[in-house]
């Protein structure tokens, strides 16, 4: 598994160094946002707003006063957000020059950047956070990796602390591409299935987005091992193409009806032992 999590490193990085903006909201909206920074944080804001919003009227119990982590942080966009929240806030993720933006960009909000190339999390320690928030990024990776990563959140989070994550459970819809690039994903090796989807699709690296979905029953007998305590589920936007930050929250059916993806946004309580 090491060597696959190197080859995400690696996609990754390319992907930073063409358009870090752009590849976090993948919307043509922020297509050389370079000019704009300031929009681009702001639908960091905003998608916190509506998180925690949604966590006040579902009565989730969130220790504000703890340490919070943004799993998959990118230039720090929900990071920044959680700052406002949080008094201690770690970002974590797999490009080099994603930290190294993350830490230009938010040098003056007292932020903890790190960089993880490695399949598990053990840069961070056992019961280090109090919250642990994950949206549009577990859904790049492989079924392996996503459940390495769950129980890495389990370890690492606090008993009583909050963990929420974002996963695609499975696809609504399908048009001929997405057909050939699903029969492709079933039978080869991930490097050759890629180096296929790109020259079939005639796009670089840095322009090809693997989406991988896990089914919540998996999700949800894993979280059980692990003792975490599901708080509640809930539906969103979160792979809609105008997602931009805008988060949304949806009954199943609501979400049944109006997405490419089916999308849980899962909420846990980590239990007493």
């Amino acid at each position: 598994m090491e060597s696959l999590i190197k080859q995400y490193a690696l996609e990754w990085e390319e992907k930073a160094k063409y358009d870090p903006f752009w590849i976090i909201l993948t919307s043509t909206k922020w297509k050389g946002l370079n000019s704009n920074k300031k929009e681009f944080f702001k639908s960091g804001a905003i998608e916190a707003a509506n998180l925690f919003k949604f966590i006040k009227e579902n009565k989730i119990k969130i220790n504000f006063t703890g340490r919070a982590l943004d799993f998959g942080c990118g230039i720090g966009r929900i990071t920044r957000a959680l700052k406002g929240y949080f008094q201690n806030v770690v970002g974590i993720d797999i490009s080099p020059t994603m930290i190294k933006l993350a830490r230009q960009e938010n040098y003056e909000f007292d932020i903890e950047f790190i960089l993880n190339q490695r399949e598990d999390l053990q840069l961070l320690e056992n019961r280090s956070f109090d919250f642990i928030y994950s949206n549009i990024v577990l859904q790049h990776l492989s079924n392996p990796i996503q459940i390495k990563y769950i129980k890495e959140f389990s370890r690492i989070i606090k008993i009583g602390g909050v963990l929420i994550m974002q996963i695609p459970s499975k696809r609504l819809y399908q048009n001929w591409g997405e057909r050939v690039k699903d029969s492709v994903n079933k039978i080869l090796p991930r490097g050759l299935k890629i180096e296929i989807l790109k020259k079939i699709f005639n796009k670089k690296t840095e322009k090809f987005f693997e989406m991988n979905t896990l089914s919540e029953g998996k999700i949800l007998r894993i979280a059980q091992k692990e003792g975490l305590d599901v708080i509640c589920i809930s539906y969103t936007n979160s792979t809609d193409p105008d997602f931009s930050g805008k988060l949304r929250f949806h009954t199943r059916e609501e979400a049944l009806r109006q997405s490419y993806y089916l999308s849980p946004m899962y909420f846990f309580r980590k239990a007493e032992k």
